[in-house]
């Protein structure tokens, strides 16, 4: 029993045009979660440009949250919008004094790596974790 129509011994029936439609999936990585200290700014530097920058962290008026099999998910919907860039090194300073002398001791060789993000301790509070 065939199902599709022989094509080379019948020259009237043309191959069949199908459509497929295939949904693009929307992959996201976790690159890592950092603590950023009280009364610092994220700056971001890129070395191409030799330009530094303030980053802005987006931050809703409001909690979302939702209910899923392991229980309730917390999150702030305008942090979700916030995208890295892969061409900027980002680090923390007081003010932008501060991190152009980070920058310029990083390029004289005092320091070997300009990020100094700390990872978040056993002691931080979650804001996003359900009590």
């Amino acid at each position: 029993m065939k199902i599709l129509p022989d094509i080379q011994k019948d020259s009237a029936l043309a191959k069949p045009e199908v459509e497929t439609v295939v949904n693009q999936k929307m992959e996201f990585t976790l690159l890592g979660t950092y603590q950023l200290s009280k009364g610092f700014t994220l700056f971001g530097y890129n070395p191409a440009t030799d330009e530094i920058m303030p980053i802005e962290i987006k931050q809703g008026e409001f909690i979302q949250c939702e209910l899923t099999t392991e229980g309730w998910i917390w999150f702030d919907p305008e942090n979700m919008q916030t995208t890295i860039d892969s061409l900027l090194y980002y680090f923390e300073a007081l003010n932008i004094k501060k991190a152009r002398n980070r920058v310029e001791k990083m390029k004289a060789g005092k320091l070997n790596d300009i990020c100094n993000l700390k990872k978040p301790g056993n002691g931080t509070i979650d804001i996003f974790k359900p009590l």
